[in-house]
């Protein structure tokens, strides 16, 4: 199959969620948010929290900065023009 097609079934299936929707749009408007703040403006737990945000990154959605013991998520600066042009629309 082809690799953009597989690419983009990845994205989609990631933001198929109200929750990480969510997210994407808050960590847009927010760059550098930590887990936290991400947590705390969309009202899930943390745990909750930590796994929608696990499923963006491994879609290569997010992007992970680890600054000693805090890490921050911000849009992946690499994205495919996929994701680029999903997330302008979210």
């Amino acid at each position: 199959m082809d690799k953009k097609v597989l690419e983009l079934e990845k994205v989609l299936k990631a933001v198929a969620n109200r929750r990480r929707i969510a997210i994407v749009r808050y960590v847009r408007s927010h760059p550098q948010a930590t887990l936290g703040d991400v947590s705390d403006s969309i009202k899930l737990p943390y745990k909750s929290a930590s796994k929608h945000v696990s499923v963006l990154l491994n879609a290569e959605i997010l992007h992970r900065e680890q600054q000693n013991s805090n890490a921050s998520f911000s849009i992946h600066p690499h994205s495919s023009e996929y994701v680029r042009k999903l997330i302008s629309i979210l």
